[in-house]
């Protein structure tokens, strides 16, 4: 929250904010380009200029250091950022002094820590609330792993993925290499995988980035318990969780056990320990209604091509309906709430209007229209009263300077 506020406060366009992963990926990406472009000499210099012309103040989201190499790459890149004039704002689990805790050669990452100490203010935001977990919860993660969770998650898969004929094997093209998704559906956003597909193989963060670039939904099926003995499992479920989260992608997860079960207290290198801790209370969060609605946003770029007919008086097709539906039933359950149904009239007015200024009664007015009958609005109701509600927002929920 102090991020965004922080973020959004700071008027100059020259600015960037970026998740720790997703800024390492493109730094290696850039200097993979130089080498390509086989420019001679020390990259970091030319990464520092690129850097420089894009941004004065460099905001990172979940400050942290787990590999030697990219220990070794920051100290110098940052050295040469700072030098430059570069303001950094960053949140983090960790103080300074206990980054890279434990990491291989980790005295030779030492000089960034007493550097990054030396330029940045350090702020300690303690509090015995973790707001993540204060949520109400949905029904997108389920435990323990037998048939009834089977038939749960795979009857929700069809119905979120029923109005796609193209539902299949898909291929993502990530650089120089392919990304195989063993079951999802490109126009509906919505892919399945298991986990050992995708925390038992060579995967990491790039391939995290992109499922979530191209899928607002993620099925991760089968998570076992986990133990020291599966630390690089652990180490890929921690970035996987990350990249969803950032990215405020939706997961449904079948697990072994609730989150705070899933690792078995048996010891382990401190710094993967400490960082599933993070991964618990996300995992806690992202089964949040409140998390849930502000989840999948990328599907909701199709709202203004969805809502376009109505301007000619065009009535929705079916498929529009659907995709309405899949984008405000937010939670998942098969059943829109007053405030699915609260969020999608605001949306609607936005749209309709370019203001919102739908108020509590005209919320319940709505709700009276998808339910005339105080039933439970399920997707075949939806479609049969959503036009209804549509005209309603349109004719009823005018601004005051529109009806003048």
């Amino acid at each position: 929250m102090l991020m965004d506020m922080f973020y959004d406060c700071v008027g100059s366009e020259r600015k960037k904010r970026v998740h720790f992963h997703a800024f390492m990926l493109d730094l290696h990406r850039r200097m993979h380009e130089l080498r390509t472009a086989e420019v001679k000499g020390d990259p970091i210099p030319h990464i520092t200029q690129e850097i420089i012309d894009e941004c004065w103040l460099l905001c990172f989201d979940e400050f942290q250091v787990t590999d030697i190499a990219d220990a070794l790459i920051m100290r110098r890149l940052f050295a040469s950022l700072w030098e430059r004039g570069l303001v950094m704002f960053c949140t983090s689990n960790r103080p300074p002094d206990d980054l890279y805790y434990n990491g291989i050669q980790r005295d030779l990452f030492v000089p960034f820590i007493h550097e990054c100490k030396e330029r940045c203010s350090v702020h300690h935001l303690l509090s015995p609330t973790d707001y993540r977990l204060m949520g109400t919860q949905a029904a997108v993660y389920v435990c323990p792993l037998d048939k009834s969770t089977e038939t749960f998650v795979g009857s929700l898969f069809e119905r979120l993925t029923k109005t796609d004929p193209a539902v299949s094997p898909q291929t993502l093209q990530l650089r120089g290499r392919t990304l195989q998704v063993p079951m999802g559906s490109l126009k509906n956003g919505v892919a399945k995988f298991s986990f050992k597909e995708l925390c038992a193989m060579p995967k990491g963060a790039e391939d995290f980035i992109a499922i979530c670039d191209h899928f607002h939904t993620v099925f991760v099926l089968e998570v076992p318990r986990l133990s020291r003995q599966e630390m690089n499992q652990v180490r890929r479920f921690i970035t996987l969780v990350d990249a969803l989260y950032e990215r405020r992608v939706k997961a449904v997860i079948t697990a072994a056990a609730s989150p705070l079960d899933l690792l078995v207290s048996d010891g382990g290198p401190e710094d993967e320990l400490f960082a599933f801790d993070r991964t618990v209370s996300r995992l806690t969060e992202m089964q949040s209604l409140e998390y849930l609605a502000r989840a999948g946003t990328k599907s909701r770029k199709n709202i203004s091509s969805i809502l376009k007919p109505l301007s000619g008086g065009k009535a929705l097709t079916v498929d529009e309906k659907d995709n309405l539906w899949d984008v405000y039933d937010a939670d998942l359950n098969g059943e829109m709430t007053i405030l699915e149904t609260e969020d999608m009239m605001r949306d609607f007015s936005t749209y309709l209007h370019g203001i919102n200024t739908i108020t509590e009664e005209q919320i319940r007015s709505g709700f009276q229209i998808l339910s005339p009958g105080n039933e439970r609005i399920t997707r075949s109701l939806f479609q049969a009263k959503v036009e209804e509600l549509i005209r309603f927002v349109t004719t009823e929920c005018v601004p005051e300077e529109d009806e003048e």
